[in-house]
């Protein structure tokens, strides 16, 4: 079905996953929404994680690189190229927003976009490097000619990167932060991309939060953790708690009892089950906790000011590792085991940067680890 959604609806080869899928029947009264090419790119990225965490390799070989492969076949297909030199995502959808003073949600090249596009081929290098595979010379040409993101005239991170669309702070969405998270360019990419990212969330935040939904809280808080901002992602938390979780503990799209936080007037018994929210906020617990890429690892990188102590244990990390980890009152101790040959970079309670050390471990080996924060 996904070949058939880029041949009929973009007539590109490859793949295209929608934002609404029933079957060949999906229908929504934005129909716009049919027409986001990011999807595809976006779900590979629990296929990513899949191989990551268990260093299986048939999942690398026989699942996760061809589904790359399709998805870049769509991408060379389907981005424009431009007087520029560049290639161009046209249309591309930036979910749910529009730029301001723009009269659609069809816009040039949104950020999310782009950023899925660069995502999805620095993967599949991953993975070619890894099968001791040639990695294919029109997916490196295809990746030199992305558009570079754009930076507006605050520093923020824009969330379009043709010049034409302004930025438009009066929403929840944070798509444009996608290459913080879910994705990981950011944790490996420059300072002023990060920069660039911490200054469009403060702006999006300064309109306040009663458009807010479970997930989209839930969201905003692994932004925070991303950030290394305990703190404010313990505050979306909190917000969540008391307005979209249910008394049986399960979480709801909206503000059901009319606390005034989120969207919702609270003149119903109960709200629309999200299941999102619920597993989302479990997600960023994690991410107080332990933070992982391919080759790296943070511990407490995140811990709200009030979680003076604790422990957690059976941590799995992309970088092939079982953690438990404890701390106290400033004091932190780690215990990882390999489960696959592993290299990666660690570090304690602040950015990865400052006080980093690179271990290797064999399948099966421990390594342990005590700091003070």
């Amino acid at each position: 079905m996904w070949r058939t959604n880029a041949q009929c609806l973009y007539g590109c080869s490859g793949l295209l996953t929608p934002l609404q899928q029933v079957g060949a029947l999906a229908i929504h009264q934005q129909a716009e929404w049919l027409g986001w090419t990011g999807g595809a790119g976006w779900l590979s990225r629990h296929v990513w994680d899949a191989w990551l965490t268990s260093g299986d390799h048939d999942i690398l070989a026989d699942e996760l690189l061809p589904l790359l492969s399709e998805i870049i076949s769509f991408y060379n297909d389907f981005l424009e190229r431009g007087e520029d030199g560049k290639r161009h995502a046209i249309p591309s959808i930036s979910v749910e927003n529009q730029p301001k003073g723009w009269p659609s949600r069809w816009t040039i090249d949104a950020t999310m976009e782009i950023a899925i596009c660069r995502e999805v081929i620095l993967h599949a290098q991953a993975c070619c490097a890894a099968l001791e595979k040639n990695f294919p010379s029109e997916w490196t040409a295809l990746l030199e000619v992305l558009p570079h993101y754009r930076f507006n005239e605050h520093g923020e991170l824009a969330e379009w990167i043709h010049p034409d669309h302004q930025d438009q702070h009066e929403h929840r969405h944070l798509s444009h932060i996608y290459p913080l998270f879910p994705g990981d360019e950011a944790s490996i990419g420059s300072r002023e991309l990060r920069e660039g990212i911490q200054k469009a969330v403060a702006a999006r935040l300064a309109t306040g939060q009663r458009s807010q939904t479970g997930w989209s809280l839930v969201h905003l808080a692994h932004i925070h953790a991303r950030l290394g901002d305990g703190d404010q992602a313990e505050h979306c938390l909190e917000r969540l708690i008391r307005t979209c979780v249910q008394n049986n503990l399960l979480s709801v799209h909206d503000d059901w009892r009319g606390q005034g936080l989120t969207m919702g007037s609270g003149r119903r018994e109960r709200g629309i089950l999200q299941l999102d929210a619920l597993f989302g906020t479990t997600s960023t617990i994690q991410e107080f906790l332990i933070q992982s890429e391919m080759n790296s690892l943070a511990l407490l990188p995140a811990l709200p000011t009030a979680w003076r102590n604790g422990s957690a244990n059976g941590l799995t990390t992309r970088c092939g590792l079982e953690v438990n980890l404890s701390w106290d009152d400033g004091h932190g101790q780690a215990s990882m085991r390999a489960l696959r040959d592993t290299s990666f970079t660690v570090c304690c309670s602040c950015p990865v940067s400052d006080n980093a050390r690179q271990i290797t471990l064999l399948s099966g080996e421990e390594y342990q680890l005590e700091w003070t924060y």
